[in-house]
């Protein structure tokens, strides 16, 4: 009940916030507002050649994942590659005053490598796929170096593409998503999402329609704050950004928190991550993992 009072009132305050467009809304050329609102990359580009888990992958399985009659999926190597592919197109533009907004679809895959695995063979031990629309508004709100964007998400889906199973993992959500900027150093992003329901079932043999996680969310939470912050101003020759991701759930005390730091030289970011808590992947959303990971992001 708490959660739908909050969502209520994220929803409420996002109206207000849109609304404030009507003093605050500039018309530009569609190319131009298109090459600085929505570059082609969306979420973070990055290949990590090296991560490594700091705790013993032997002792924090889950059942499904201890019982697997795989190998390759029972054993988690604690050295591993990672990367992560994110893109955007806006396929939909409204840019007359006073609700300007772009309707864009946008695809994640972040992937876990077991590259180091040399008694197995090397495999793609789990990819998830998350492939989303939402309604992105530019400029909400404008005020002395200071600008609120909105992102409005009907669907978002992400899955490990498994077949149905114990491995299979997928969920289904709506979000909110206001962002705060300052100038070219500072910004800040506060996501609120609502899990979709899975179909109820027909009858008991209708597995299609089983919920196949139904506790992801006692690991995910409901909510994900993001900040970042530019040392030297975005885009400039020498940029350093930290950043961090953190998510929780109140009601079961678990979550997650990421930190990274990026240094960038020419056109790509020497690339540090560390992540520590639940829902790394789909695959492991109930394991505590520990992990540092080090190479290069790519982003505009």
């Amino acid at each position: 009940m708490k959660f739908v009072v909050s969502l209520l009132l994220c929803f409420c305050g996002c109206q207000v916030l849109v609304a404030q467009v009507l003093e605050h809304c500039q018309t530009e050329p569609l190319q131009q507002t298109l090459e600085k609102e929505i570059p082609l990359t969306y979420r973070p580009n990055y290949f990590l050649p090296l991560t490594f888990d700091t705790r013993n992958p032997d002792t924090i399985r889950d059942e499904d994942i201890r019982t697997h009659e795989d190998p390759e999926v029972r054993e988690r190597q604690n050295l591993a590659m990672k990367f992560q592919i994110s893109l955007q197109v806006p396929f939909f533009a409204r840019l007359t005053c006073p609700y300007q907004f772009f309707l864009v679809a946008a695809f994640t895959q972040k992937s876990f490598w077991q590259l180091y695995d040399t008694e197995g063979s090397r495999p793609f031990r789990e990819t998830n796929y998350n492939p989303e629309i939402f309604f992105f508004f530019p400029t909400v709100y404008r005020e002395s170096g200071f600008r609120i964007q909105l992102k409005v998400s009907p669907w978002s889906h992400e899955s490990n593409g498994r077949e149905r199973g114990v491995l299979d993992r997928s969920w289904d959500r709506i979000y909110v998503e206001p962002t705060l900027l300052y100038r070219t150093r500072m910004q800040g992003a506060l996501k609120v999402w609502y899990r979709l329901p899975e179909r109820q079932p027909k009858n008991e043999e209708d597995e299609i329609a089983v919920d196949v996680n139904p506790d992801i969310e006692d690991f995910y939470g409901n909510s994900e704050l993001r900040l970042r912050y530019y040392w030297n101003g975005k885009g400039t020759t020498n940029e350093v950004m930290t950043g961090m991701m953190a998510r929780r759930n109140f009601s079961t005390g678990n979550g997650a928190i990421q930190l990274d730091f990026t240094y960038r030289i020419e056109e790509v970011h020497l690339y540090y991550q560390y992540w520590n808590g639940f829902g790394e992947s789909l695959i492991d959303h109930r394991v505590h993992i520990v992990k540092h990971g080090i190479g290069l992001m790519f982003y505009d």
